[in-house]
């Protein structure tokens, strides 16, 4: 399994309660869409620093990575939320997800 870990700040300006809107919409209406999605793994988070992070599960990295291509194509639902971010502070890893058994 992936782990998909994004992180950015939001665009001076930009409310953190209208954006939570925009991301929980995400996780109704594109998220489970996706192939490979691990239901119910989506997490949103915040930094004291004001840097956000959400986080999401793949059976997959081309699982992943098909999503990550999708994004830009979905809609209105994609739109307004990466319409809250600062774009230049966006940054994209996918991990190996090990878990309590994984080491042999």
């Amino acid at each position: 399994m992936y782990t998909e870990i994004v992180r950015f700040r939001l665009k001076d300006g930009v409310d953190a309660k209208d954006f939570l809107r925009a991301a929980f919409r995400m996780d109704r209406e594109f998220q489970p869409t996706q192939p490979g999605y691990v239901a119910g793994s989506r997490r949103t988070m915040v930094s004291d620093e004001g840097e956000w992070a959400i986080s999401v599960d793949w059976l997959t990295r081309e699982d992943s990575e098909r999503s990550q291509a999708a994004f830009r194509e979905a809609g209105e639902v994609t739109r307004d939320y990466l319409a809250a971010m600062d774009e230049s502070s966006i940054r994209i890893e996918v991990c190996t997800l090990y878990q309590l058994g994984d080491e042999g």
